[in-house]
């Protein structure tokens, strides 16, 4: 019985261990188009990520965009309604241990 126990237990670490590491090894600049995309859609605006995507769980849970542009409506003057050079958002964690999604958004302008 304690060996099932101890089998459970080291299992369970394994899995919150590559839950927390396993986005570190994973190359997010290709799903880059994918994530533009599916923000355009929930925009209404056409979106381009130039640079690099980043996503970690450790030391706070964040992503970064860099070189995010949001186009303007057709017509008018300048090309790009929102252009930033990094885009950082992170997750706060005492919230989400209540059970809400507490957001921080800080953008870098050009």
């Amino acid at each position: 019985m304690k060996r099932i126990a101890l089998f459970f237990a080291a299992v369970f670490v394994l899995a919150v261990a590559a839950i927390i590491v396993g986005p570190s090894f994973v190359d997010w600049n290709v799903y880059r188009d994918d994530i533009a995309r599916a923000i355009g859609d929930a925009t209404g605006r056409k979106v381009a990520i130039g640079g690099d995507l980043d996503l970690a769980i450790l030391p706070n849970p964040h992503l970064r965009a860099h070189d995010l542009r949001v186009a303007n409506i057709e017509g008018a003057v300048e090309p790009d309604m929102l252009r930033v050079s990094e885009l950082r958002l992170q997750l706060a964690v005492a919230p989400l241990l209540r059970g809400s999604l507490v957001f921080t958004l800080s953008l870098i302008h050009i």
